[in-house]
């Protein structure tokens, strides 16, 4: 060809380094590394930490002088609202159990779903909590037992969860690994 020919035609300008290393990154950045292994650490132990504390809601319901202390109206213990806290902190801590084997599944199973069920997760525990707090707080006993930390962990926890829920988000190692 000769020259004049050549400037007939586009001229492709190579990529810059800096976009070739950016691509080289983005396609390195899959499996079960960087701050997802720190999540996958979470995941694994919270099925434990979620299940001990459904168990002592439970243990409530089999231990006849506790169930009926809070939830006869002769007793000195009793609160109208212990019931209904009672039934939602289990139905909550149930529910959270059964997410946290279905994230289990879909992490370690590389599932697409993983991070909407992850952010659905994560804001639901975030209000289930507040909820929580909330509700339980109607009941004299617990608002005098509780410390001045309880919300600082409540915010904490809800901080937490706007981090991850960031990161499940925008992290390309997430749309590199969840792809199945």
């Amino acid at each position: 060809m000769s020259p004049e020919e050549q400037s007939d035609q586009p001229v492709e300008k190579p990529a810059s380094l800096w976009r070739q290393t950016l691509d080289a990154q983005r396609e390195e950045e899959t499996g079960f590394g960087g701050v997802l292994l720190l999540f996958a650490i979470g995941r694994v132990l919270a099925p434990l930490l979620i299940g001990f504390a459904l168990w002592k809601n439970i243990e409530l319901f089999t231990r006849p002088q506790i169930w009926g202390a809070l939830t006869r109206p002769e007793s000195p213990a009793y609160h109208p609202f212990w019931l209904p806290v009672i039934l939602f902190e289990t139905a909550g801590g149930g529910l959270q159990l059964i997410a946290s084997f279905v994230i289990l599944w879909l992490f370690f199973g590389r599932k697409r779903a993983l991070p909407l069920v992850v952010i659905a997760y994560l804001a639901f525990s975030a209000f289930y909590i507040w909820a929580d707090y909330i509700f339980a707080g109607f009941i004299p006993a617990v608002r005098a037992a509780r410390g001045v930390g309880a919300v600082t962990q409540l915010i904490f926890y809800t901080v937490i969860s706007l981090v991850w829920i960031t990161y499940f988000v925008l992290a390309d190692r997430v749309k590199n690994t969840f792809v199945r």
